[in-house]
């Protein structure tokens, strides 16, 4: 009938609606693969890819406002109520996976001007040896021991001169 053009239109906006959704599901499996990692290369890949998802997520937002929104013919009696607020829902999420984009690539720009690739750390510095530590009632009265000559080894067989 008439309104079947409508009811198509309704069910066209519906399927995108849920590759919207898909897609939400994809970002946020990949996130979850990224996440955590000190390899500035890994995160300048993940911030172009976030930022491919985000502008379709947008593009996607737009159309459902525009050119896919169920449009009704007035000439006929048909029940055209239709009301949506996920297209400001998708397009505010654009905008925010946008947002994370440029986050993944400060992150990668401040680990690469750090230092820190692949987690390799900078070499541990070398640490003073500490003095032995004396400890129990006898601790207050302990003083260094002072040789008044250098000691001197001896090994198995031989005796000191």
């Amino acid at each position: 009938g008439p309104c079947s053009y409508f009811e198509h239109q309704v069910d066209t906006f519906n399927t995108v609606c849920y590759v919207s959704f898909g897609l939400a599901v994809v970002n946020i499996i990949f996130l979850c693969s990224v996440r955590g990692s000190a390899d500035p290369t890994k995160l300048n890949h993940a911030a172009c890819i976030e930022m491919v998802l985000a502008l379709i997520k947008i593009v996607i937002g737009i159309l459902l406002y525009t050119a896919l929104w169920p449009d009704c013919d007035d000439d006929y009696d048909c029940d055209c109520s239709f009301e949506s607020y996920y297209p400001a829902i998708v397009i505010v999420f654009g905008c925010l996976w946008l947002l994370r984009s440029c986050g993944l690539r400060r992150r990668a720009q401040i680990l690469q001007n750090a230092g820190l690739v692949m987690n390799q750390h900078p070499p541990a510095q070398q640490s003073q040896p500490l003095a032995p530590v004396q400890t129990g009632p006898a601790a207050q009265y302990a003083q260094p021991v002072q040789y008044a000559q250098p000691v001197q080894y001896v090994q198995q067989g031989q005796y000191a001169q």
